[in-house]
């Protein structure tokens, strides 16, 4: 599928500045005092080297894996390097990642190679059809000379039919390809598969962890935080090409997920600032959770802070939800540039699968016991496809939500979704709990439940 994301919006002068700005931050230690041990990563390195100095630096995954962290201690990449990370690397608490160097921010890819580069060869029987071998358990996705085609999940093998269609056998070990044009590694430069890796993973407990000046693309979760992980910081990162990935679980395999930064069962301290975050399958960001812990403690989402960040061509730019007996206490939505929503790869309609959900926000706050000063503040949605807020909430939790300065411009040519559903939701009544308004009025009145005096503009 011929990758198209090059709408033009209201606001594009201020997302090149914004976009410019997060491309250009200075490196790390420039911006954080790392206290510890600092471990340098390069592709020039040598894993039998110590890492301690960038002329000493290690190589590979691997070996960092052998390194004994302590608190403190951070993991700098080279800039213009990429790094492959096929597998789970588990952090631990009070650590640093970022970059050092000069160029571009360093890449960690989760695809195992560009595949552009390796062995295809005709499908027997077939038309077409080009093979190769690929270990993941999971793929969610394959993106073509970054994102200039787009490949299109299929469910097997004669269902490819079409240049870019796609098919990954789990038993066989391998990943089918349609191309018309010859052979996919003498057609196309590059050419990556997006693992079912969670990349950089805080499990339970893990806290007091930055990710700084990287560039995640190709997994199905660049990083993840498992549970009550305080003080996790994203700042001046990129995130590219997340998701797509099928549930774990196996009643709810047709469900392809997958967040850009993401947290699980509460958490305190959570920023986001200052990141690019596009391309995602499901949610640009996200803290969620549904479930009690074994000791049968409820979960608090408190101090959460998504800022200044620019979110593009995501399905949905901010999800967040819990259930009764969960809290959210200073929540801030501030500063942030949603644009193009639900009209990346993630929303098309000729993906096999059932996709993520769709929104600049969707939400579910009704049923949690508790939410104390929650801000969206001075936020741009320039041009959503589908939905725009689609946040569910009980009554009382209207005084405790602050919305001002939103500025709402949509493009109906733009538009996949005949209707317009935004707003906070309060009357189970209402189709699938949710708010509809079909036309400009509609809008601008239904969106004084969320916000009076809102920027709205519709452009036929």
């Amino acid at each position: 599928m011929k990758g198209n994301f090059n709408h033009k919006g209201f606001f594009d002068k201020e997302a090149q500045i914004l976009r410019e700005r997060i491309l250009n931050t200075p490196n790390t230690e420039e911006l954080y005092e790392i206290k510890g041990t600092k471990y340098y990563m390069s592709n020039s390195g040598c894993d039998c080297n110590d890492g301690l100095t960038p002329e000493t630096a290690i190589k590979t995954f691997e070996r960092l894996e052998d390194v004994d962290f302590k608190a403190g201690d951070a993991v700098l990449f080279k800039r213009g390097d990429t790094f492959r990370l096929t597998r789970q690397f588990n952090t631990e608490s009070d650590m640093i990642f970022g970059s050092y160097g000069e160029g571009e921010k360093p890449k960690i890819y989760g695809s195992a190679r560009n595949y552009a580069t390796s062995i295809w060869k005709k499908t027997k029987n077939t038309e077409n059809v080009w093979e190769a071998n690929c270990y993941d358990i999971k793929i969610g996705g394959v993106i073509i000379n970054d994102g200039e085609y787009i490949g299109v999940m299929k469910l097997k093998l004669d269902a490819l039919t079409e240049n870019d269609h796609f098919y990954h056998n789990t038993y066989y070990r391998k990943v089918y390809l349609y191309c018309d044009r010859g052979n996919p590694a003498e057609v196309y430069n590059e050419i990556e598969i997006i693992s079912d890796t969670q990349g950089l993973t805080m499990n339970v407990g893990i806290c007091n962890n930055t990710y700084d000046n990287i560039c995640f693309k190709y997994s199905w979760f660049p990083t993840y935080a498992y549970g009550k992980n305080d003080g996790i910081h994203f700042t001046n990162c990129e995130a590219c090409w997340i998701g797509g990935c099928g549930s774990p679980h196996p009643k709810v395999d047709i469900l392809r997920l997958g967040n850009g930064f993401g947290s699980w069962n509460g958490g305190a301290d959570t920023v986001v600032d200052n990141c690019w975050i596009h391309q995602v399958f499901d949610s640009g960001v996200s803290w969620q959770g549904h479930y009690k812990d074994d000791y049968g403690a409820e979960y608090e989402y408190k101090d959460i802070y998504y800022t200044n960040n620019l979110f593009e061509y995501n399905n949905c730019d901010m999800e967040f939800f819990d259930r009764a007996g969960s809290s959210l206490i200073n929540f801030h939505m501030e500063n942030n540039i949603m644009r193009f929503t639900s009209l990346g790869w993630g929303t098309t309609s000729v993906e096999g699968k059932i996709r993520g959900i769709e929104g600049c926000i969707r939400a579910h706050t009704d049923g949690m016991d508790k939410i104390e000063d929650v801000y969206f503040t001075n936020n741009i949605m320039d041009c959503p496809a589908r939905q725009t807020i689609n946040w569910t909430v009980d009554p009382w939790q209207l005084k405790d939500i602050h919305a001002s300065g939103t500025k709402l411009y949509i493009k109906n040519s733009y538009r996949t979704l005949e209707t317009y559903l935004q707003g906070l939701t309060t009357d189970e009544s209402q189709p699938g709990s949710r708010r509809f308004a079909k036309t400009y009025e509609e809008l601008v009145e239904g969106f004084k439940i969320f916000e009076e005096g809102a920027d709205i503009y519709v452009e036929d």
